[in-house]
């Protein structure tokens, strides 16, 4: 069986978030690489969306940012997604676009410096693990000029639900802590989400919108949704407690990594989810459904890269 503790060990937001959740998600998806094809249009989508955004937020113009758009999901899309799904290229198109229109950099209650974009972070954490990840935006908060972190997320739905969770989410509290880390003196505030919501759009061209009193085809994309959710803030005893947590969850992960690196025993591996209620949104639900039949992974899921790093990360942060 390979050595996977070899070197250090990387633990990202969505590598914990996993771990915590159940163990069969956090060995398909973070030791044997596995994704589901839907998770990958969600990923794919995701991140098409949030490097268009984030050209927006560096001066580069309208049709630029659809042209990186475009780069990022068409081709990609058009082949894999079908295009009635609410991930089609086109459909997210509209979203994204409709966004640029609504949006100007000036509306936004910070101030974004070209330097602090996409601020990829390392940082250890405890003797074992290294925190690792990428900012969106670090933006100085008009009111009172700290810094804050701003977070882009797609979702299918912009619900109460959904953007509750952030006031406790553990990403945020560690991208504040990262943030701080890689600032320095400079106070570190809080955090906000940039939500941007990618429901299929209504585009019926006979029945009526009976918000806009013409047919849906006409209309469609003033029901895009998008919102700025916060400011999160965290206090010095959440900061501490994330840290505890992510080692207590980073040794967990590393015996994951230790004993299960061979797919053939997958049989082996605990299910939490179908205690505490998380295989309702599990992306490996179906995979489990049918008794985790390993022989038949790839009728499931999909081999996805193994992430590591990047290259051009602050090299100065492990010193």
């Amino acid at each position: 069986m390979t050595n996977y503790t070899d070197g250090p060990i990387y633990l990202s937001a969505s590598t914990l978030d996993a771990v915590a959740s159940c163990s069969t998600e956090a060995v398909l998806s973070n030791v044997l690489h596995y994704i589901s094809r839907e998770e990958r249009a969600e990923l794919n989508a995701g991140l098409a969306v949030d490097k268009a955004i984030s050209a927006w937020f560096a001066g580069v113009q309208r049709k630029d940012c659809l042209g990186i758009f475009n780069t990022e999901y068409r081709a990609w899309a058009t082949e894999n997604v079908a295009d009635d799904d609410r991930l089609s290229y086109s459909n997210v198109y509209k979203i994204v676009s409709t966004w640029l229109d609504n949006h100007p950099v000036g509306s936004f209650p910070f101030h974004v410096r070209q330097e602090r974009i996409q601020v990829d972070f390392k940082f250890p954490i405890g003797d074992e693990f290294i925190w690792v990840g990428r900012i969106d935006l670090l933006a100085d908060d008009l009111q009172d000029g700290h810094l804050i972190v701003v977070d882009h997320k797609t979702t299918g739905r912009i619900s109460h639900y959904w953007a509750r969770k952030f006031r406790l989410a553990a990403s945020i509290t560690g991208y504040l802590w990262a943030a701080q880390q890689h600032i320095g003196d400079t106070q570190v505030d809080g955090a906000y989400i940039n939500a941007i919501e990618t429901s299929k759009l209504p585009s019926d061209p006979t029945r009526k919108c009976k918000e806009h009193a013409v047919p849906y085809i006409e209309c469609g994309i003033l029901h895009a949704k998008s919102q700025l959710i916060g400011p999160f803030t965290r206090t010095p005893h959440q900061i501490e407690e994330f840290k505890k947590t992510a080692i207590y969850l980073g040794r967990k992960y590393k015996s994951l990594l230790q004993r299960f690196g061979d797919a053939r025993h997958l049989h082996r591996v605990r299910m939490q989810g179908t205690f505490t209620g998380a295989c309702s949104f599990c992306q490996f639900y179906e995979f489990c459904v049918n008794d985790r039949p390993i022989e038949h992974i790839g009728n499931y899921l999909q081999q996805k890269e193994r992430w590591k790093p990047s290259e051009n990360q602050l090299e100065n942060q492990l010193s």
